[in-house]
């Protein structure tokens, strides 16, 4: 699998831009928990195919900890847009180091 070519798929997977903010009514009131909620509701298109799977998983990392940051920014959004590849690419490497996912790890090309 080509890796820019698998985060350019899973990227527009993705709406423009994710709210941050909490959600009072519940225990969850950490703003993450919006781009949580948005990678559950986007899972299941992804559940068919391994390499989907993974570069979801591993693009929802990256926009996590990107949206951790513009919360301590005082920002109130987050843009999957502004995901690098490379932050992508090395959640994809650590998430492939994973034994179950040798076979992918073999194929996987930068």
């Amino acid at each position: 699998m080509e890796a820019r070519q698998l985060f350019e798929r899973v990227r527009t997977s993705w709406p423009n831009s994710i709210i941050l903010k909490g959600d009072a009514s519940s225990s969850e009131e950490d703003p993450i928990w919006s781009v949580v909620h948005c990678y559950d509701s986007l899972e299941p298109k992804f559940a068919d195919d391994d390499w989907l799977v993974i570069g979801a998983w591993s693009f929802h990392q990256a926009l996590s900890e990107l949206a951790r940051l513009n919360i301590q920014s005082g920002l109130e959004a987050v843009h999957p847009a502004d995901v690098s590849f490379e932050a992508f690419d090395a959640n994809m490497r650590e998430n492939l180091a994973d034994e179950t996912w040798a076979e992918e790890r073999s194929r996987y090309r930068h």
